[in-house]
């Protein structure tokens, strides 16, 4: 495993490190689908990898040297990306519905999502403030939801053996921030939004 191989996403466009984060070197990411609104970032190696705006999808097999354009399900917003295969992908939407492709993107599946709302958010104009999408097979995987409204918020954990059809969900103990997790979801890093505590790393038992 190439541990010295880093990419990033932000608004100043897609970046790769090939010294552990010591330098930086700027990609030439497709003006007309990313430019410089990447959001969303997820690279199974130093190779192959998608990046992602609200609403357009590429994807690299070469390390950068080139990027094709992946076309998305029709009028989505996306929420989070997870590349599990250089093949298998999943989308979350704003709409929480499940986009998945076995085929690179030529085809997709839409799974809508139901949750229960916590009763404290139930009653409020809530909406998504961060979420995270990991993949272990084609049955196996969880969801983290940043959930507020109103002045409240939570943190969710949803999970699926039966290839997003289903789910089963629990508090996350955190308060809510921005989301990392592990390829294998073992380990949760939950740095606040607004800087009122440290990041948290939580470790799924």
């Amino acid at each position: 495993m190439d541990v010295q191989t880093v990419w990033q996403c932000s608004r100043n466009g897609v970046a790769v490190s090939h010294d552990g984060g010591e330098t930086w070197e700027q990609q030439d990411v497709p003006p007309d689908s990313i430019g410089l609104g990447c959001r969303f970032i997820s690279f199974l190696d130093g190779q192959v990898g998608w990046v992602a705006a609200s609403g357009a999808l590429v994807a690299t097999a070469d390390g950068g040297l080139t990027w094709t354009e992946v076309e998305i399900p029709e009028g989505i917003e996306i929420r989070a990306i997870s590349l599990r295969t250089p093949s298998d992908g999943y989308i979350l939407d704003n709409t929480l519905t499940l986009h998945v492709t076995g085929d690179g993107g030529e085809s997709w599946t839409s799974l809508p999502i139901e949750i229960e709302i916590p009763e404290a958010l139930a009653q409020m104009d809530y909406e998504v403030a961060s979420d995270v999408v990991r993949f272990f097979d084609d049955d196996h995987g969880v969801i983290v939801l940043g959930l507020v409204g109103g002045g409240e918020s939570r943190l969710l954990s949803i999970r699926t053996d039966d290839g997003g059809r289903t789910w089963e969900q629990e508090d996350v103990p955190a308060v809510i921030g921005a989301l990392t997790l592990t390829h294998d979801a073992r380990f949760l890093t939950v740095t606040p939004l607004f800087g009122e505590t440290d990041a948290v790393v939580l470790e799924y038992q």
